[in-house]
């Protein structure tokens, strides 16, 4: 599996092949930390991956090949990662309260101590993705180990899949797993 990257012929993409691409890490970033985009997760990620393809074709000046040549970074960590973060600081988003099917249904104070709780750990999660985003930059030029990120992290495959799919042994994942554990917990120690 090998990463798409756009170096060149930006006038002539198959936005075909990066959408996925964008989508994946759309889906990662927009993760669970919301009820509402939690939800349409992956409708979700469709819609922001079109967004931020959208947003270059509207732009495309904004693009400056000479700092970095690949298109396909600049979608992901420029465009799509601002428009997931301003759509995680709306109003509407973090303060949903969703009522259940039955209108009369009360909120006692408990349920709403929850909710209350979780519109706080908002900040949590955005770390969490922030991480995310600081570890997919660390390997990203590392294909083995990018590989059982994108297995593990983005499409939550178990080990037999992705060892499937790669068509590596269960002891070469092992070894992959361990080396993206170990940068996962210095990343993770840096930030704290």
């Amino acid at each position: 599996m090998k990463r798409l990257e756009i170096t060149s012929d930006y006038s002539n993409v198959d936005w075909d092949e990066v959408i996925p691409v964008l989508m994946s890490y759309a889906y990662v970033l927009v993760g669970a930390s919301n009820q509402r985009m939690a939800r349409s997760r992956e409708e979700l990620a469709y819609d922001f991956a079109v967004d931020a393809i959208t947003k270059y074709l509207d732009e495309p000046e904004k693009f400056d090949p000479s700092r970095n040549p690949d298109l396909i970074k600049y979608l992901k960590y420029n465009i799509l990662r601002q428009l997931i973060s301003n759509a995680k600081k709306k109003a509407s988003n973090v303060n949903e309260v969703v009522q259940g099917d039955d209108e009369s249904e009360k909120f006692d104070s408990e349920i709403v101590d929850d909710l209350f709780a979780e519109e706080f750990e908002l900040d949590e999660a955005i770390d969490v993705a922030s991480v995310v985003v600081k570890i997919e930059q660390e390997i990203e030029d590392d294909e083995e180990l990018y590989e059982i990120f994108v297995g593990r992290y983005c499409y939550e495959s178990k080990r037999g899949e992705i060892c499937k799919d790669l068509k590596i042994s269960t002891d070469e994942y092992d070894n992959r797993i361990r080396r993206l554990r170990r940068l996962s917990r210095k990343i993770l120690d840096s930030v704290k």
